[in-house]
């Protein structure tokens, strides 16, 4: 019989994430990760949860699509969508292309890329969202939690970045409330993955204190 919950595709995205942030980390370190921060949440979980062989799993479950990665992940341009007709990404309005050539011109000012998938994103939140800046965070929110969610072959539902952009509560606790680190860079999180380097390296002194006691 499984210990502990049901893996949600929440957990499954949370794994991912680590793993995006951090692609040379080996599963272990990443379980350790993962486990702290859904513990955060939740004391009552069984310690161990989730277990090494779910995290490897989901792991080569997201290696596997990374080998083939999608179109939308391609530099954007005008002209780009039509090379991939089978995206069946809808035309932007004139209003939305405005306010998208805006976030485009911002990206390329600080050297970053701009995806189709992100201009995407960008106009279809354009109405939410008139200020450059915030537009261009808000979109690649979206696009990077739905990229994580495609690379564990799982459907993508906003409806909590969706509630958020709305002003209305979003999940505080359970396994939803974790969408809101799928897309934070590593930047954002420097802090929150230094407590988790923390967890890694005391697991690592116990297990040598009890190798040591045991001889």
């Amino acid at each position: 019989m499984a210990k502990g919950p049901i893996v949600t595709p929440e957990v499954e995205a949370l794994i991912t994430s680590i793993y995006m942030k951090h692609p040379k980390w080996k599963a272990p370190g990443i379980r350790n990760i993962v486990e702290g921060t859904i513990r955060k949440n939740n004391r009552k979980l069984p310690k161990g949860w989730p277990s090494l062989s779910t995290v490897q799993k989901s792991l080569a479950e997201v290696r596997r699509n990374m080998a083939n990665p999608s179109p939308e992940d391609e530099p954007w341009s005008t002209a780009e969508i039509n090379k991939y007709p089978e995206l069946k990404i809808e035309p932007p309005t004139p209003e939305a292309l405005e306010v998208l050539f805006k976030v485009w011109k911002s990206r390329i000012s600080r050297g970053d890329t701009f995806t189709i998938r992100e201009a995407k994103w960008t106009a279809r939140l354009s109405m939410f969202e008139q200020d450059t800046k915030r537009l261009s965070f808000i979109a690649s929110r979206h696009a990077r939690t739905e990229l994580i969610f495609e690379l564990i072959s799982r459907p993508f539902n906003s409806t909590e970045l969706d509630r958020a952009l709305m002003g209305l509560p979003v999940a505080i606790s359970g396994f939803e409330s974790f969408l809101w680190l799928l897309a934070e860079t590593r930047e954002d999180t420097e802090r929150g993955i230094k407590d988790g380097v923390d967890q890694v390296r005391e697991g690592i002194k116990k297990k040598k204190q009890k190798r040591g006691r045991s001889k």
